[in-house]
């Protein structure tokens, strides 16, 4: 029984960190910096030199919204506490990882692309802003780990401080004063 009621609560935690994705990716289409571009042929453009930065700045804006998001849901995940363990820790970081694909996939197609088809050579063009790697995706689950991991590593439990652990009572027979006869 313990085992399904787990599933369902790591598919729960799934549907809600992706919903957080495409909230995310959103959010970064419309807080990441556009690059000004010149249009130097037919469907190709060339950043003006002030704008070049732009592109490191959707990066690490992207980077450090899906890592604290991966903070936050770590620690929310540490608080249900008959729940903690290895379980709701991998569930976690799994729909991180998935959380945070959605999110650079919904960026990118939120953002748009430039329509650079009636665009004549010389023209100054907005271009969306743009997620180089996809490497970034890593960052969230990251977070996810590392929250959690540092709430397990200072409880000093060794059941997670969890509500119905099952704590065996001693057995009087092995106690230290039963020994002597």
């Amino acid at each position: 029984m313990r085992t399904r009621r787990e599933a369902v609560i790591a598919v729960g935690v799934l549907a809600a960190l992706l919903l957080f994705g495409v909230l995310l990716g959103w959010l970064w289409s419309r807080l990441a910096p556009s690059e000004l571009s010149v249009v130097v042929r037919a469907g190709s453009t060339a950043p003006l030199p002030t704008e070049s930065q732009h592109r490191f700045d959707g990066l690490a804006l992207f980077a450090l919204m899906v890592f604290g998001v991966g903070l936050v849901s770590g620690a929310a995940l540490w608080q249900w506490r008959s729940q903690r363990g290895p379980v709701l820790l991998l569930a976690g970081v799994a729909a991180s990882l998935l959380s945070a694909w959605v999110a650079y996939r919904c960026g990118l197609l939120f953002a748009g692309t430039p329509d650079l088809a009636a665009a004549a050579v010389g023209t100054v063009v907005t271009v969306p802003p743009l997620l180089g790697s996809p490497i970034v995706v890593v960052t969230q689950p990251l977070g996810m780990a590392l929250a959690y991991g540092t709430a397990v590593s200072v409880s000093g439990d060794d059941n997670l401080h969890r509500d119905n652990a099952h704590r065996p009572e001693p057995d009087p027979e092995l106690s230290c004063g039963a020994i002597a006869d």
